[in-house]
């Protein structure tokens, strides 16, 4: 499942927030596809901050409410879902 933020308050210095969540098999390549992901990202020329959870992970981040991950979940659009 990938999120990303989007509150429509974009500008010129602004950045994508990017959160993939990986289910555990694919984790077995978690560098090798945040490489890809931060090479694919880079040709649309806007700095993307890239986070990566498997399921057991992103339930361990999301436990504060306030956290930067919580806040994604929360505010976030989900862009893909397998």
């Amino acid at each position: 499942m990938i999120w990303v933020t989007a509150k429509g308050e974009e500008n010129k210095d602004s950045d994508i927030d990017l959160l993939v969540v990986w289910n555990d098999e694919k984790m077995k390549n978690r560098r090798k596809c945040k490489v890809f992901l931060r090479r694919k990202m880079g040709l649309i020329g806007t700095v993307v901050d890239l986070l990566t959870y498997n399921e057991a992970e992103l339930r361990e981040a999301t436990s504060d409410e306030s956290s930067f991950t919580s806040k994604i979940i929360k505010e976030g659009v989900v862009i893909y879902a397998r």
